[in-house]
């Protein structure tokens, strides 16, 4: 199975990050999240991470809950990703690739741009086409709890940060399955 997230950001702590989430302390947050994710993820799925993971390292907890997220790490990097931080994520056990600032992706016949900021991926002529024929982004990097933030602007993209999905990782199909009922739902209000 592949998992997709963004904008952990383990070890920031600074309240707008934590408290918008629900949290009362970055501790509590990082808890969370380690837990949703152990629920969630296996050994065997493949976890892309689109930037932001880690900002800092204040304690060594934080390289416990790095080694110990479950299934195969893809990075992508994120603004707050500094050269430091991404020699040291790369060095991890579990991370399988490093991905730089982007990268593509085939799932089926669905094609997707790994990101951590929103980025437009094609022009409106793409609205001729099937939605598995489109190019959609999947990005982070807001803090938004909108997965579908930039959809009623005419961008193909899908917001994956854990802000968006309620701390959890969220699944290809997922990200499918919501991609069909947003544009089902658009044509419905379109005939009202």
């Amino acid at each position: 199975m592949l998992y997709f997230c963004s904008d952990l950001h383990l070890g920031h702590d600074k309240s707008f990050i934590y408290e918008p989430r629900g949290f009362n302390s970055m501790q509590e947050n990082a808890d969370t999240i380690f837990a949703n994710f152990q629920e969630t993820v296996s050994s065997e799925d493949d976890l892309y991470i689109l930037g932001d993971l880690l900002v800092g390292f204040s304690s060594d907890m934080y390289v416990e809950y790095l080694t110990a997220l479950p299934g195969k790490l893809h990075l992508l990097w994120g603004n707050h990703d500094s050269d430091r931080r991404k020699d040291f994520l790369s060095t991890l056990p579990n991370v399988v690739e490093t991905l730089g600032c982007g990268a593509t992706l085939r799932y089926g016949k669905w094609h997707f741009l790994l990101s951590h900021y929103p980025t437009l991926t094609a022009n409106y002529d793409d609205y001729d086409k099937p939605l598995k024929a489109r190019i959609w982004n999947l990005h982070g990097h807001t803090h938004s709890n909108n997965m579908y933030e930039f959809m009623d602007r005419g961008w193909q993209s899908y917001n994956v940060a854990v802000d968006a999905h309620n701390c959890y990782p969220v699944s290809i199909e997922q990200v499918i399955e919501d991609i069909k009922w947003y544009y089902i739902q658009r044509q419905y209000e379109m005939r009202d």
